[in-house]
């Protein structure tokens, strides 16, 4: 699942298990963004499938997960 926010929009997307397992093996071996073969990327992020996306609008609930991806970095430094 993956949770994003612009403004106090909530978007929040559901991706299918192949996809997510791909995800983690492309970027299991990377350590710096360098490393990423973008050609490998492009063919998991063009398969044909189905997903489901998710808006809502909740400035409370946003802000909530704007904070907290903030704090992540803060702490990261």
């Amino acid at each position: 699942m993956g949770l994003g926010t612009y403004d106090d929009i909530i978007i929040q997307t559901r991706l299918p298990e192949q996809i997510i397992r791909d995800m983690e093996k492309l970027y299991s071996n990377i350590k710096q963004v360098e490393d990423l073969n973008f050609e490998d990327l492009m063919k998991i992020a063009t398969k044909n499938v189905q997903f489901r996306v998710t808006v809502m609008k909740n400035p409370q609930l946003a802000r909530q997960n704007q904070d907290s991806v903030i704090q992540t970095f803060k702490k990261a430094r």
